[in-house]
């Protein structure tokens, strides 16, 4: 059935706009600084943005830095976008592996959204082409190279037509939900504390369901943080819950403002933590933290398969325990409910303790500006019978 829908929508695709009057598309050429390899330096003539659109094989953009540098256009009104075109520097076909084709109605690209990853090498002296899908309009398109790999490219073509568009179908990487994220700093999270403004675009259901909304972006985590893919804690920022993935099968149960962002960086199979969960909920356990895995873009760059889940909380449809006042410090009120951790990390945490039988303990709920003595004592008295 789901192929017979999606031959459908490409067949409707075809008859009701995205392929009419398709031509190649121009406009200003647009991007990251450029650099000169022979001084150094940027340069107004050499290694340009233009020289992405010249037509010539010969010549190339190359930007200045290594990671989340790209070059497109801008096309001066919306377009709906039908196809993209690349060429790789000749030499460096491999470098066009995992760059993603981004459009965005603002000129920064904090509302882009993926019009197509390339999952291959390229052939030097040749261009290769993809369909897009994407039924929304954008003045600004661009291509985004590789992370660590400098944005290098001989030629793009952008194909499509003008109009607004409509929000009826956007891009997958692949059957898994897209995440793309873009951080209004420019750069990736630095660490665990700093919350970024971000805007966050998912896309799933086969690209028919898109969720939009501005967050903050922060790094997470202990060991994991210390790997080359980071994970990350991300939160609506728009003064609302909402649930993750909504009106689809995989909707999360709790509607909450804080997710995780889980990078499985040691597990080559990256469904080891899932199959976890899932023999978990069958067992029954009081509560199993919701997840799905994802595919991740952050600032235009490909970052991987993530596992988007649960922040592990106090909430009616996650860890459902009575939520504490500070006015509570008396039984039976004073005997909870509570969340705690054992955590090896629990001296980096600003409210913990070590036990009688010398565990660390880190206490999550209440938190540090709510929790009063006589309920940290009572955690520490329970704790150590």
């Amino acid at each position: 059935m789901k192929r017979i829908s999606t031959i459908f929508f490409l067949l409707a695709a075809a008859l009701c706009g995205f392929g009419q009057n398709s031509t190649k598309l121009s406009g200003t050429p647009i991007g990251s600084p450029n650099v000169d390899y022979s001084t150094g330096s940027s340069s107004s003539t050499v290694n340009t943005p233009a020289h992405a659109f010249d037509g010539d094989f010969n010549t190339f953009y190359a930007s200045m830095d290594r990671s989340r540098t790209w070059v497109g256009l801008d096309l001066g009104t919306p377009h709906v976008i039908t196809k993209v075109g690349w060429s790789p520097r000749t030499s460096q076909a491999g470098r066009v592996q995992l760059a993603v084709f981004e459009g965005s109605n603002s000129p920064d690209f904090l509302d882009a959204v993926p019009l197509y990853l390339i999952p291959d090498q390229g052939t030097v002296n040749s261009m290769k082409y993809a369909d897009v899908s994407v039924s929304r309009g954008f003045r600004y398109v661009r291509y985004v190279g590789p992370a660590d790999a400098r944005c290098n490219i001989a030629e793009l073509e952008f194909y499509g037509y003008e109009g607004e568009g409509d929000d009826s179908h956007f891009y997958q990487i692949t059957n898994l939900p897209t995440v793309s994220i873009h951080i209004y700093a420019g750069y990736d999270p630095k660490d665990k504390v700093t919350e970024l403004p971000s805007n966050i675009t998912i896309t799933y259901d086969n690209g028919t369901r898109i969720q939009e909304y501005p967050i903050t972006t922060r790094g997470r985590g202990n060991a994991s943080w210390g790997f080359s893919k980071k994970p990350w804690r991300i939160k609506f920022n728009d003064g609302k819950s909402h649930h993750m993935l909504r009106g689809s099968s995989m909707e999360s149960p709790a509607k909450a403002k804080k997710w995780t962002l889980i990078n499985n960086w040691g597990d080559k199979t990256l469904m080891r933590n899932c199959l976890a969960f899932e023999v978990s909920k069958r067992l029954g356990l009081p509560y199993t933290p919701w997840a799905q895995p994802v595919d991740v873009i952050m600032n235009g760059e490909y970052k991987g398969c993530y596992q988007l889940c649960d922040q592990v909380s106090v909430d009616p449809k996650r860890v459902p325990v009575t939520e504490m006042t500070p006015d509570d410090n008396e039984e039976p009120e004073l005997t909870g409910g509570y969340l705690i951790e054992i955590d090896a990390y629990a001296s980096s945490e600003s409210s913990w303790f070590t036990s009688n039988r010398n565990n660390p303990v880190t206490i999550k709920h209440p938190g540090d500006d709510e929790i009063t003595t006589q309920q940290r004592n009572y955690i520490k008295s329970y704790f150590n019978l």
